[in-house]
């Protein structure tokens, strides 16, 4: 019997250091990626693009590929990691690591962030700290977080809160006699829950192109 309960005793200390040690390395500050990328996984997105600059144009969609190097750990990892641990083609061409960080912001998002001890989900990390910017607006539905931008750009980019995989994006760039427009797509790789908001982002990107054709016919107008 006490041998039992030694035995006993001995499981509940080793379970705890465990469990202490999770803790203290869930607590260290910093971005953290989704344990659902693990080694030899592959993410894809199309991307299109069209505006006029300042003719009408619309460019054949591009396909990017992320491969997953490595499991991504439970510890924080920083924009001068990212190498490690990713490797980014378009169609398929190897995206130059000193490049990679500013392609990957538009395709995925940590899903965790800490500090001194707290930590935000990706909806909260964004309403805390950007939450009073004029111009940007957050949401969170049916487990997405929706970024929106209205001000001299106009963005909308839908991200699985589970994940941080950007789900759909849309991307707009204006100057005097040009605009582009950037449209992302996630096609696969990691099963997400069904985004049932897609038909909104149709809905604004049918908006976006409507509001081009009218710009287009108002300026091919005569006095």
């Amino acid at each position: 019997m006490k041998r039992k309960f030694k035995k006993i005793v001995l499981c509940s200390l080793i379970l705890s250091l465990a469990g202490s040690f999770s803790f203290v390395q869930a607590q260290t500050d910093g971005f953290y990626y989704s344990s659902k990328f693990t080694e030899g996984t592959v993410l894809t997105w199309e991307m299109t693009k069209y505006g006029y600059n300042p003719d009408p144009f619309e460019d054949e969609p591009g396909y990017f590929e992320l491969l997953i190097v490595q499991d991504v750990p439970d510890i924080p990892i920083g924009l001068t990691d990212f190498p490690e641990y990713f490797n980014l083609t378009y169609n398929g061409l190897f995206v130059h690591p000193d490049y990679i960080v500013i392609v990957l912001n538009k395709l995925l998002y940590a899903n965790l962030y800490v500090s001194e001890n707290v930590s935000y989900t990706l909806f909260e990390y964004y309403v805390t700290l950007y939450g009073h910017f004029p111009g940007l607006y957050i949401e969170q539905e049916r487990g997405n977080v929706i970024i929106t931008t209205n001000s001299t750009t106009f963005h909308e980019i839908i991200v699985d809160e589970e994940t941080g995989i950007v789900r759909e994006a849309l991307l707009q760039f204006k100057g005097e006699d040009y605009e582009r427009n950037e449209r992302i797509e996630y096609t696969g790789g990691i099963g997400l829950a069904k985004n049932d908001i897609s038909i909104t982002f149709i809905v604004i990107t049918c908006i976006v192109l409507l509001q081009h054709i009218g710009r287009k016919r108002k300026k091919n107008q005569p006095p």
